[in-house]
């Protein structure tokens, strides 16, 4: 007969919960470095960021 250590199932949801947690992390710092880049892009498209021009100054 085998027997089943209470620690075991402990052990496996921990490693289960940091299994999840990591791959979290990893997605979030996908998403951070596209969101940094579309940022970027977005700024080097001249037609959207116009730099202010006053009306008194024409």
């Amino acid at each position: 007969m085998t027997t089943t250590h209470p620690g075991s199932a402990r052990t496996s949801l921990r490693e289960w919960a940091t299994g999840v947690t990591v791959f979290a992390a990893i997605m979030l710092m996908i998403g951070g470095i596209l969101d940094i880049m579309r940022g970027i892009a977005e700024i080097a498209d001249d037609d959207i960021f116009v730099p202010f021009e006053s009306p008194t100054s024409r």
